[in-house]
């Protein structure tokens, strides 16, 4: 949801808390508009550079789009403790420091030290190549005065009809699911190059709650999370291209399917979207690893029998046995109950991890990610498997 500042320092700060693993950790930027056509990516190698002096930021911004709330505000540099860091003020005259992080463009909210696991959110600096336009605080845009944002490709909102779309089931439309598509979409295509050669996490709601760094997790790997409240698998295959594929990924952890089941879908149409983003992936990059999770437990009450996630479970397990690159994750008895059910102590709502659940979750995936933090690959690397993958993808991926 959008953060809104409120008037009272205190409710602040508490919002920031609140807010915290939903915020931006950005990492090094070179947001440029990146034509990427449907069906081809193309590799993107981040140039290095510094993040330019705080003093360059300072001047007047607005929130982009302006809603409800206070649109505008001010940075401006100044010194503490001889060090300089910029204060932002918004039009209500509530302010707090943001401090440099030894990732380029990315700065924490205060106090400096110590830097706490969710009582500091990460400002983002945004840039369209060399043009710094904005900045970027929780899933909300703040524009420079007199900047506009680079142009954003039509497809990044959710079509208005399923004709002519890939998949099968549902595709949701709600009001509330169409905004936030389109903002977390219109945030990553900025970030494109940025991205390049991350291990990407394609999910939903539990992917997209474990925050931008997946927690923080998996130490120096460089992770991009590209869950989305409230998807299923369908809407997750439809932005496969733009979301993960234009990355380049040296890895996909994918974590899908609850949502199918509340919505009532079939459960072979739910595998046969996993295992057709399994064989996209596959033709992209026939080398990089696939981390195919199982659905997690959860409860009847929450419209997700045990019954039904078994079968989702079982039928894509079986899918995907016969191709090399995918390791299915045990992500189902790690956490289930003697009925098959999620547990309050791990998930407080039978849906949704908690502290102690992410933890679990990194646990599973940690082996299987170790030897990718053992021997780091290059955007250009990951670029170049992509282009020298050969046309027998079906062979590969047919038993």
């Amino acid at each position: 949801m959008p953060t809104t500042l409120r008037p009272a320092t205190a409710g602040l700060l508490l919002e920031l808390i609140l807010l915290a693993p939903s915020l931006a950790y950005i990492q090094s930027s070179d947001t440029q508009s990146i034509e990427t056509q449907p069906q081809e990516t193309q590799s993107q190698e981040t140039p290095a550079r510094e993040t330019p002096p705080l003093a360059a930021l300072a001047g007047e911004y607005r929130r982009e789009p302006v809603e409800n709330g206070f649109h505008s505000g001010v940075l401006a540099a100044k010194q503490e403790k001889g060090e300089e860091i910029l204060e932002w003020t918004n039009a209500a005259g509530v302010s707090f420091n943001l401090y440099p992080t030894d990732v380029c463009d990315v700065l924490k909210t205060g106090p400096r030290e110590p830097y706490g696991d969710k009582a500091h959110a990460e400002l983002f600096i945004e840039r369209d190549g060399g043009r710094v336009f904005g900045f970027s605080l929780g899933n909300e845009l703040f524009l420079r005065d007199g900047q506009r944002p680079p142009k954003l490709p039509a497809d990044l909102a959710i079509p208005d009809t399923d004709e002519g779309l890939p998949g099968k089931g549902t595709i949701r439309r709600y009001d509330w699911f169409r905004k936030l598509w389109l903002e977390k979409r219109s945030r990553w295509f900025r970030h494109t190059a940025r991205d390049q050669g991350a291990v990407v996490f394609l999910g939903d709601s539990i992917t997209q709650g474990w925050g931008d760094e997946m927690g923080a997790s998996f130490g120096p790997l460089k992770v991009a999370n590209r869950g989305i409240s409230g998807d299923t698998t369908r809407g997750m295959l439809l932005r496969l291209e733009r979301d993960v594929l234009a990355l380049h990924p040296r890895a996909v952890v994918m974590l899908m399917g609850t949502n199918d089941i509340e919505e009532g879908d079939d459960a072979r149409q739910t595998a046969w979207n996993v295992r057709e983003i399994v064989r996209r992936l596959v033709r992209h990059d026939p080398e990089m690893p696939i981390l195919l999770c199982k659905v997690f437990p959860s409860s009847e009450t929450m419209r997700r029998s045990a019954k039904d996630i078994r079968l989702i479970n079982q039928l894509c397990t079986d899918d995907v046995k016969r191709i090399p690159q995918v390791t299915v994750i045990d992500t189902w008895s790690i956490f289930a109950n003697e009925n098959g059910d999620a547990t309050r102590a791990e998930f407080p709502d039978l849906l949704h991890p908690n502290k102690l659940g992410y933890k679990k979750w990194a646990d599973a995936l940690r082996p299987a990610l170790a030897r990718l933090t053992a021997t780091p690959s290059s955007p250009a690397e990951a670029g170049a498997r992509a282009e020298g993958a050969g046309g027998d993808e079906q062979d590969r991926l047919e038993p």
